[in-house]
């Protein structure tokens, strides 16, 4: 089987343009986890200090007297009296005062060692895409499309992709942990701390071991071409 030029650099350039947008969201996430790791005030006022975020859900189906405090008005009627409420899926829970500090909690400290994994884990990974991108150009330059660093750079890109969004949502699940076992008992809402495996966290690393496979592939075949030649 012979592969052509053109169809070497339509596929490199198709593989080279998901290999920038997964860059570019891999520069967002990083952003976003750095930004966490100094525990800066989400309303940015003095005395209100962001504690975490928790998610809850709810075991019943109508507000309770209890809850009315924290519905909110969706619609109205035409004199302004609440046809449609709703409760809310996420709260921030903060301190206020000018003295409070966050408490100790070995939650809120595995917590922060997960964001600072994900944080690490996710450099690594932009530097991967770096890497693939860098090497993509110099293929153009002598015509060597499909290289076996790029294939050694997807693997491990695979790796660290994974692990980045395991931490980032083990952060989020260690810290809602905290704040249930502090102050759930005290909140007429039931807490949902259970860790649940999204789709992405598994298929963006296979798509990445898949497009590996495919490369040395490709590789392969022009390798045995260039032989018989």
């Amino acid at each position: 089987m012979k592969l052509n030029k053109g169809t070497q650099r339509r596929t490199i350039v198709y593989f080279s343009i998901i290999t920038l947008m997964m860059l570019f969201t891999s520069i967002f996430l990083t952003n976003e986890l750095k930004s966490g790791l100094a525990r800066v005030n989400w309303r940015n006022a003095p005395g209100n200090v962001t504690i975490g975020e928790m998610t809850t859900h709810w075991a019943h189906y109508s507000i309770r007297p209890e809850d009315e405090s924290l519905s909110y008005t969706i619609a109205s009627d035409a004199n302004g009296n609440p046809t449609v409420k709703g409760m809310p899926t996420q709260l921030f829970v903060y301190g206020v005062g000018e003295d409070f500090e966050i408490p100790e909690h070995w939650a809120f400290k595995a917590s922060d060692a997960m964001r600072i994994a994900g944080y690490i884990f996710t450099i690594l990974l932009m530097l991967c895409f770096i890497g693939i991108l860098v090497n993509v150009v110099r293929g153009f330059k002598n015509e060597l499309y499909f290289t076996r660093m790029q294939v050694v750079l997807l693997r491990w890109s695979a790796l660290f992709c994974f692990i980045s969004t395991i931490a980032t949502e083990l952060c989020s699940k260690f810290n809602m942990l905290a704040i249930g076992q502090m102050y759930g008992k005290s909140s007429s809402i039931k807490l949902a701390v259970a860790y649940q495996i999204e789709i992405q966290q598994i298929i963006i690393p296979f798509l990445l071991l898949m497009f590996a496979e495919i490369i040395n592939i490709a590789m392969q075949l022009n390798k045995e071409e260039s032989m018989t030649i």
